[in-house]
């Protein structure tokens, strides 16, 4: 096996300038990469000329003849239908089970593939209550976070084992009004229309603080802090500080066990990821939920499938679904898609 080689390098001539540039891809799928000198042929003899661009072309040929694609590889998927309900958002538990809520309704799938059923306060039946579920995380330990858009707040539901009848605020006061609050207390904070939330892997929480244009992050000490979008949509910022970019209401959020913070930027399109507090985008098309699973692939639902996203390529894992939203990985590499009427189960086969 060659060298391993990562995306892309084609030779290009434009003008009396010779560059790389992206290229073909590889048979395995992928493309190749090669380091090519930017040579500026006006100071060179024609001869030469030639010759450098000969040399550069072959040089590409051996680098794609002699390296090895490294591009992960997702096996194929079985999809089943796992229960029939109500299903718009969904979230893994620690035990195996999976929490659904849908048209109003909120219940539970078992470890045993038995359903039960999950008592979230709702309004107006309950004060206070959840008025709507844009979005739904359990936590590592088992914390349940609801975002209810209509309330401007996000819910502590209880646990996984102990789901509560009664909700409390997590961040949010109700109101969305200037200043928002960083710095201080979550549940003392502004958080305006929030369509998202994801805990991270040592339990922090990360809210889509949708109506300010921000994503906000709350620690483990209760306070909140802006993680990325300085309240404006532009400019987009890619490749800079994410909380100097510009986010236009973004929505579903997802992270990876790495720490990278995965959100649906709406208003612009496309999936975006902060890594390191460095924001750029990686799919280049809106989704309607997002999940990660323990490998760090990144799993979009949007419009009647499943796309799956590795070291920026993009494959197909799942077609043909109803009205796929929500989207969950657990612990064993199986996904669980809300699929309007229905849960589906995704397990990687091989």
């Amino acid at each position: 096996m060659g060298p391993p080689c990562r995306r892309t390098g084609r030779v290009l001539f434009s003008g009396t300038t010779l560059v790389s540039a992206p290229g073909p891809p590889s048979p395995e799928g992928g493309t190749y990469q090669g380091v090519i000198p930017v040579l500026d042929l006006r100071s060179q003899p024609r001869p030469r000329a030639h010759l450098a661009m000969a040399a550069a072309a072959l040089a590409l040929a051996g680098l794609a003849a002699g390296c090895q694609n490294v591009v992960r590889k997702l096996p194929p998927y079985s999809v089943r239908v796992l229960a029939a309900g109500p299903a718009t958002e969904i979230a893994a538990a620690p035990d195996g089970s999976w929490f659904v809520t849908g048209a109003g309704q909120s219940w539970r799938i078992l470890a045993s593939g038995a359903t039960a059923s999950w008592d979230l306060p709702r309004t107006p039946r309950a004060q206070p209550g959840v008025s709507k579920v844009a979005g739904l995380a359990i936590s590592p330990s088992g914390r349940i976070a609801v975002a209810d858009p209509t309330s401007n707040l996000v819910w502590n539901a209880g646990t996984a084992a102990s789901p509560s009848t009664r909700v409390k605020p997590l961040a949010g006061t109700g109101t969305t009004f200037y200043p928002i609050g960083d710095g201080g207390l979550a549940i003392a904070a502004q958080i305006a229309h929030p369509e998202g939330v994801a805990w991270g892997p040592r339990g922090d929480l990360f809210v889509s603080d949708t109506g300010h244009n921000r994503v906000r992050w709350v620690g483990l000490d209760g306070r909140i802090f802006t993680l990325a979008g300085r309240g404006f949509p532009e400019p987009l910022g890619d490749g800079g500080p994410a909380a100097n970019a510009g986010l236009w209401e973004p929505g579903p959020l997802a992270t990876s066990q790495a720490g990278d913070v995965f959100v649906v930027d709406e208003g612009h399109d496309r999936v975006r990821v902060i890594r390191d507090r460095v924001i750029r985008t990686v799919a280049f098309e809106s989704g309607k939920g997002l999940a990660v699973d323990r490998q760090g692939t990144l799993f979009v639902t949007r419009k009647k499938q499943v796309d799956a996203f590795v070291d920026g390529h993009r494959t197909v894992v799942a077609r043909d679904l109803h009205a796929p939203v929500g989207i969950a990985a657990d612990g064993r590499g199986d996904l669980a898609v809300a699929d309007g009427d229905r849960v589906v189960l995704l397990s990687p086969r091989g």
